[in-house]
């Protein structure tokens, strides 16, 4: 492990300005997929507005491709300044372009984040991964569980019945 982060330091170190702009940092990823959360786009909404699939937006995000091609670097970096937002938030709802979600608040995004981060860093543990994907979904059953049968018609906390 140690020797390929060598291997890859040494690689940016011989690159060009040109070039290094290219690289995909852990800072340029998370910056990318924040944006594109909240904007409330999809991997594929995102790659259709910059000419590439939602597998390559998705593996930008990751972290499994390291470079972006030259054609595309204008466009991302361009995408980060906030250069489209506008004309993305305007065609979001437009006929045929499906894909797209509504904005997630910042606090949810937040949240999303911190637990690819823990999934991350529990990489070289199979068992931890697990256990944490599983706990994050139960705990989000139960809690959406809970919110819905207290917002039902009918339940008295999701009644205003006048009485205090």
């Amino acid at each position: 492990m140690e020797e390929r982060m060598e291997s890859e330091a040494g690689m940016r170190e011989g690159m060009g300005r040109e070039q290094e702009e290219l690289w995909f940092s852990p800072g340029i990823r998370r910056q990318m997929t924040e944006k594109r959360l909240a904007l409330g786009l999809t991997y594929a909404s995102l790659g259709r507005y910059l000419g590439v699939s939602w597998a390559t937006v998705r593996k930008w995000e990751l972290g499994l491709i390291r470079l972006c091609q030259r054609r595309h670097r204008r466009l991302v970096r361009e995408f980060l300044r906030g250069s489209y937002d506008r004309s993305l938030r305007e065609n979001r709802n437009l006929p045929g372009r499906g894909g797209y979600l509504r904005p997630v608040p910042r606090e949810a995004a937040a949240c999303v984040q911190r637990l690819a981060n823990g999934y991350r860093l529990l990489e070289e543990y199979p068992q931890g991964r697990q256990r944490l994907v599983e706990a994050a979904q139960k705990t989000v059953r139960q809690v959406l569980s809970q919110l819905l049968l207290e917002c039902a018609p009918g339940h008295p906390q999701g009644q205003d019945d006048g009485k205090e």
